[in-house]
């Protein structure tokens, strides 16, 4: 049995009413990218969100596609959000959504949320959750806006997933057993969202210790494919800025800040 499909006003309702004001935010039933639909939402509040039950042309990182499975199965979403920060800090935007992704499945137990650097939440050894952050312009906006995507395997089931990744791929439904809420799982992580944005600007330190603990890469060895070259070495953690710091075969100590590609080898 399929959840029900989401409603908007559900989730609004869900949202912590400390942030439930600062959201405006509309439910589609198919879009082409809600990353890119998301400028077409229009709102006077400090964020916006867009939901689509399906994306015909869903991406993730490189280009790659965003399997969305069937209506009412998965958690397809965009965030708008202009961000204060200085431009150079907005690297930090894909380990605070992270952290804000696993804070939100920290409380589907059993499910273990661990972050895979950049911008994947895996449940165990397979992925749940993956982010992709744009910077983008509205028409007639002069600033830019952060554009936070978020896809999450909710009630899809691995049997349901196409080849490559049902070998590499789960979902929360599968890992604790229960259809999800996807109103509550959406709301959620508004205000989770919410809660890490407002908390980076003062307490970015703590955020990157909480996501030390979560770390799935650290002590593996690691390929990471990058834009001149590749590197390959031994996962040692996070940089105070959210680098991935890898200690390459000649002992050095390098940190990644962004990767094409990242492989456990």
């Amino acid at each position: 049995m399929i959840a029900a499909l989401l409603d908007p006003e559900a989730i609004h309702e869900a949202i912590a009413s400390e942030w439930r004001d600062d959201w405006g935010l509309e439910v589609v039933q198919e879009t082409r990218s809600t990353n890119d639909a998301i400028l077409e939402l229009t709102t006077e509040t400090p964020f916006r969100a867009l939901f689509a039950e399906q994306q015909t042309h869903g991406r993730g990182r490189r280009g790659n596609e965003w399997f969305s499975g069937g209506p009412g199965e998965n958690l397809i979403m965009s965030c708008a959000y202009a961000c204060p920060w200085p431009l150079p800090h907005w690297n930090r935007l894909t380990n605070v959504v992270a952290l804000a992704v696993k804070r939100t499945l920290d409380d589907l137990p059993p499910a273990r949320p661990l972050v895979k650097w950049p911008n994947d939440i895996f449940l165990g050894h397979r992925k749940v959750a993956g982010i992709l952050i744009e910077t983008k312009v509205s028409t007639g906006q002069h600033s830019p806006l952060a554009v936070l995507g978020i896809g999450i395997n909710a009630n899809g089931s691995m049997e349901s997933m196409p080849e490559p990744i049902t070998s590499t791929a789960t979902s929360i439904r599968d890992v604790t057993g229960t259809i999800i809420d996807r109103n509550l799982l959406a709301a959620t992580i508004l205000s989770q969202l919410s809660a890490a944005l407002q908390q980076a600007q003062n307490h970015f330190a703590d955020q990157i210790d909480e996501l030390r603990q979560a770390a799935y890469l650290t002590g593996k060895l690691i390929r990471a494919r990058l834009p001149n070259g590749e590197v390959r070495g031994l996962a040692e953690g996070l940089s105070d800025e959210g680098e991935l710091l890898v200690r390459l075969d000649d002992g050095s100590l390098r940190a990644i800040t962004s990767a094409e590609e990242v492989r456990v080898v």
